[in-house]
């Protein structure tokens, strides 16, 4: 599988240690250095391709030799060719870290995601370790890691009162320009109804009066485009801007049940990303990799969601220091069952 967008940032961590700095690099037509295997697969070409010898046949075919884009097992075939070449210049797989690895020998740390390399380590290693890769796999020449998986990255230093702090900034304002701009010509609304919006939400009605159906608890109108709108807006908010995780997961839970007030969240949403484009996600290290450490933080609301009484778990994950702080990775999830008690929707949570 590709790597995660939590193991990107384990790599970005590392290459923020003092000494380190981090690269990225593109594989040449990836898929197409790789051997075909499986299921033998026979292919047609374009009749402007054909040899001589194929002149007065009907409709000739030939054997698939590489992994071509569309071929349905030309990612893994890839996958297992850039595994097996890394191995052989001594590039060793993390556990459980899918498509990362490590060179012991050099101290460098590699992230794969599909064609996307992104190397970090010692400063002085780099240029060996992208020798070694490029002795197996074509690759672009290396450059300051910058544009990564839709993201923009920026390593600055900063000083403070205990010396020099080298950060990183996750910029997705263009992407989520984009997001808004999707919601706007799917839903045909106008920019103008863009209006500012401190947070992500909207106060719901505390009292629901039993009987017929309030007009919020009819059909929503967003139904047919609610899911192109929220799976886009949730991959930045799973990258960069985990102020959005809540929002989004609250309401992908109400694609098959939507309403106006999803209607009304889905719009309060947009609004609030709007207001929001300068957001940016920072991480920093200014401490040796022997004085960090992991600090995980849970909590949950009670009986959050009004339908089912049921609370949502909220996780955050980041590398922390005297003087580093580096986010790693969140999640916003409703739980499965339901909690009695504040402190029960918190260790579910805290167990997530």
């Amino acid at each position: 599988a590709p790597a995660s967008l939590e193991s990107s940032k384990r790599v970005d961590a590392f290459g923020l240690l003092p000494g380190h700095e981090i690269e990225a690099s593109d594989a040449e037509q990836a898929y197409v250095q790789a051997e075909l295997t499986g299921t033998p697969t026979w292919v047609r070409l374009p009749r402007d391709r054909w040899p001589k010898s194929w002149e007065g046949m009907r409709d000739p075919v030939c054997p698939l030799r590489l992994a071509l884009y569309g071929h349905p097992d030309a990612g893994g075939c890839w996958e297992a060719h850039c595994a097996a070449k890394l191995a052989l210049v001594g590039f060793k797989p993390v556990p459980t870290w899918d498509s990362v690895y490590f060179h012991p020998v050099l101290n460098l740390m590699l992230m794969v995601y599909v064609d996307d390399f992104k190397l970090a380590g010692p400063k002085h290693h780099l240029a060996k370790g992208w020798e070694l890769i490029k002795r197996h796999i074509k690759c672009d020449a290396p450059t300051q890691v910058g544009r990564c998986l839709g993201c923009e990255h920026r390593v600055f230093e900063e000083k403070s009162l205990s010396g020099t702090v080298r950060c990183i900034e996750y910029d997705m304002e263009d992407f989520l320009k984009g997001c808004v701009k999707n919601y706007l010509e799917l839903s045909h609304s106008k920019p103008d109804s863009m209006k500012k919006a401190p947070t992500p939400f909207i106060e719901e009605p505390s009292e629901r009066i039993v009987g017929e159906k309030e007009p919020d608890e009819q059909p929503g109108y967003l139904q047919p485009i609610a899911c192109k709108v929220l799976m886009k807006i949730l991959y930045a908010a799973r990258l960069a801007r985990f102020d959005l995780l809540r929002a989004v997961s609250s309401l992908a839970a109400e694609i098959t049940k939507w309403t106006r007030l999803c209607d009304r969240k889905l719009h309060r949403l947009v609004c609030y990303i709007n207001t929001t484009l300068k957001h940016r996600l920072i991480g920093k290290v200014g401490d040796g990799a022997e004085r960090l450490f992991l600090d995980l933080y849970s909590d949950a609301d009670f009986a959050g969601c009004r339908k089912t009484a049921r609370s949502t778990s909220g996780v955050f994950l980041a590398l922390r220091g005297e003087n580093a702080f580096v986010p790693l990775g969140a999640s916003s999830k409703r739980q499965s069952c339901v909690s009695h008690s504040t402190p029960e929707a918190e260790i579910i949570a805290a167990n997530t």
